[in-house]
């Protein structure tokens, strides 16, 4: 049977490796599809990103059905189908016992579990696409890119469209005090910031594979990308972005000491170092932001952002008490709560006098502004106070995932640990964040191949870009299945 599809003109592997690998990259460059669809459809998405994420499981299921190939690490496996199982009996518990809406608990686990599906099955996606096309695909996605990010830089301007005409797709904060974030092609300024450090490490240690290059040449080449990233990491106005790089950098710097002394990587104590030290930094950096803010801050907007949080957290226990009394057809907070929302959102934008150079109004806030660290400590504080209705949240958490669309766009916590906890509970917190430092655990076994390095470099910062934001985990992770398009199967034989 396998022979009878390889042969077929029809059903070649290689076809649906390029359409997977296609598919993976208009997800990671996640502005792209979007720009070229409203510059051909008059302003217009023709279909949102979420389709690339169906062809590419339905690609990656052929490939996988051919090849068969699994990463042979039977802990893997155990958490695999573990976090598998959990979110399963979560999703009957969230629609049967909290009388949720299925469609909002199945968008939660788009967003944020949807590529840990692949995991396991990543060597099937090797040796199945050209890599040295590959490569300069990527390459030339990467230089456009940077163009196009100089040139928003240059001109203080988007240049691109930020929004689409249907309201389906648009590019987040996109303005800093009167300058753009520069975005390219992307739809948040930090992807961009990530998929420069990528490729800029991915280029680097390719180069620095070559024995044709002298020292300066190699020397040259790590200057110039160096350079590069920390213009546009600069100009991210994001200090998340900062952190990243920062972090990334010292990662760099002892992989290279490392290898100039040609030691040995010794994987696991190197994951617990790594995943430990930045975990203890980021809840450090907690710590001492916290207490130098306290005392630094707008008391008046601090105080209207607090009343803000508890309305929104009123409006979802208002919600959920209307759930458990069956009263399903609820499908709104009470007007009171709304309009105290929308009273405190005028008061803390008159108090902030921002302004969006797209939309209109202007900001004063500074990139060492204290109130939006403490507002994030305000959104950690009351929405944990979500858990209290029952003990069986603690365990199972309540479903519910920023930004709340069934109630209130305004839920938010910038916090991976925080936001999980809440979701899923402490169970599906274990079972996540274990997961997640066993993926870091084979990528740093794989850690010869060149083109792992970079991620190797970049994963451990996860654990501390991650108290201050709640993306990040379908952002790395799809950088890993990138990454698996590189390995050979002989690579992955080597775990």
């Amino acid at each position: 049977m396998k022979i009878l599809f390889l042969k077929s003109k029809i059903f070649d592997i290689r076809i649906f490796g390029w359409i997977s690998f296609f598919s993976l990259l208009f997800q990671i460059v996640n502005g792209l599809w979007p720009q070229v669809s409203m510059l051909i459809f008059d302003g217009r998405l023709l279909f949102p990103n979420i389709v690339f994420k169906v062809i590419f499981t339905l690609s990656f299921i052929f490939i996988f059905l051919i090849k068969n190939k699994i990463i042979e690490n039977k802990y893997l496996i155990v958490f695999y189908f573990s976090l598998i199982s959990y979110l399963f009996l979560e999703f009957i518990y969230f629609v049967f016992v909290l009388n949720m809406d299925w469609k909002y608990i199945l968008w939660g686990y788009n967003v944020n579990f949807f590529w840990f599906l692949f995991i396991p099955f990543l060597p099937s996606l090797s040796n199945i696409i050209n890599i040295n096309y590959a490569k300069r695909i990527i390459f030339v996605i990467f230089i456009v890119s940077l163009i196009f990010g100089m040139l928003q830089l240059i001109f203080n301007s988007s240049i691109l469209p930020i929004k689409d005409k249907d309201n389906l797709w648009e590019v987040l904060c996109v303005e800093f005090q009167g300058n753009i974030r520069i975005f390219s092609f992307f739809s948040y300024t930090f992807d961009f910031n990530f998929f420069v450090l990528f490729i800029s490490y991915f280029i680097i240690f390719i180069i620095m594979e070559k024995e044709n290059y002298s020292f300066f040449k190699k020397m040259f080449v790590f200057i110039f990308f160096n350079f590069i990233v920390i213009i546009i990491v600069y100009y991210s106005y994001l200090r998340n972005a900062y952190l990243l790089f920062l972090s990334s950098f010292f990662s760099f710097f002892v992989y290279c000491v490392f290898r100039r002394k040609n030691m040995e990587i010794n994987c696991l104590k190197h994951i617990i170092f790594f995943s430990g030290i930045y975990f203890l930094m980021g809840l450090f950096l907690v710590i001492v932001l916290y207490v130098i803010n306290y005392k630094n801050f707008n008391s008046i907007l601090i105080q209207n952002y607090e009343k803000k949080v508890i309305s929104i957290k009123e409006c979802i226990r208002e919600k959920r008490e209307f759930r458990n009394m069956k009263l399903i057809t609820f499908n709104y907070p009470s007007v009171k709560h709304l309009k105290n929302v929308n009273i405190l959102n005028n008061q803390i934008n008159q108090t902030e006098n921002k302004k969006v150079k797209f939309q209109g109004y202007d900001t004063q806030a500074n990139i060492k502004d204290y109130n939006s660290f403490l507002m994030r400590i305000i959104q950690w504080k009351h929405y944990i106070s979500l858990l209290g209705y029952s003990w069986l949240d603690y365990f199972f958490g309540i479903g519910i995932w920023g930004p709340h669309r069934s109630t209130l766009n305004e839920y938010v916590t910038d916090n991976l640990y925080v936001n999980l906890f809440i979701h899923i509970g402490l169970l599906g917190f274990l079972i996540v964040l274990s997961f997640i430092v066993l993926i870091y655990y084979i990528i740093a076994k794989l850690n010869f191949s060149p083109y792992i390095i970079p991620l190797f470099i970049l994963f451990p910062t996860f654990f501390l870009v991650s108290f201050f934001d709640e993306q990040f985990i379908p952002l790395y992770l799809s950088y890993f299945i990138l990454s698996a398009f590189f390995l050979s199967e002989d690579d992955w034989k080597k775990l």
